[in-house]
């Protein structure tokens, strides 16, 4: 069963407001992307920290859902090698 969507007739005032809407997302996503160009973080995406005893780890992570599993101390090495790069592209 498929519906047919409405179409939907705006106002010449409510069209002026839509524009004016989409004119200031499009102009504040602008400006988070400069941001984040500008000013990258180091690791990208959300992360949460767990202690590597916890029993959470062990009774949560089974088989290859180990494989996004990041111990503390490559974590930090991945950290460092991505400074690395970052220094090595302002330099180049």
């Amino acid at each position: 069963m498929s519906k047919k969507a409405k179409k939907v007739h705006l106002t010449k005032e409510q069209m002026k407001e839509l524009d004016k809407a989409m004119k200031s997302i499009t102009e504040e996503a602008k400006s988070v992307v400069k941001d984040y160009v500008e000013n990258p973080s180091e690791i990208s995406g959300s992360t949460v920290h767990i202690h590597q005893d916890s029993p959470f780890v062990d009774e949560n992570f089974r088989e290859d859902t180990w494989k996004r599993v990041v111990r503390s101390s490559i974590l930090e090495d991945m950290k460092q090698t991505s400074k690395n790069k970052q220094k090595n592209k302002k330099k180049a």
